[in-house]
């Protein structure tokens, strides 16, 4: 398969992946690799009716499941690649010293 261009073919590259074939026993696999998925959340995707954008542990699951690099995930998701050097990095030392509003 290319590079898939949606979450649906994220998913049905994971069901390859991972040998199952509906979303239950995909969810139950990523449980027991202690990824939170739900198999409504699978099922939400795969029909276009997911409400909002998939939370960052979403796409990780899906990412360990398909086996693709979670920024091709996030391609297919419509999303901006995460930068490759963190911004925790750039911080200062002292950040969490800081009050809330300064932050």
């Amino acid at each position: 398969m290319d590079q898939p261009k949606n979450l649906r073919e994220v998913i049905e590259l994971a069901y390859e992946k991972t040998q199952t074939s509906s979303s239950r026993p995909l969810a139950k696999y990523a449980q027991s690799r202690d990824y939170a998925l739900t198999h409504n959340t699978i099922l939400n995707l795969l029909n276009g009716t997911y409400a909002s954008r998939p939370k960052r542990q979403t796409l990780e699951a899906l990412s360990f499941l398909s086996g693709l690099p979670l920024n091709d995930v996030r391609r297919a998701a419509g999303l901006p690649p995460l930068p490759s050097v963190s911004v925790f990095h750039q911080l200062p030392e002292d950040v969490d010293e800081l009050e809330v509003q300064p932050r």
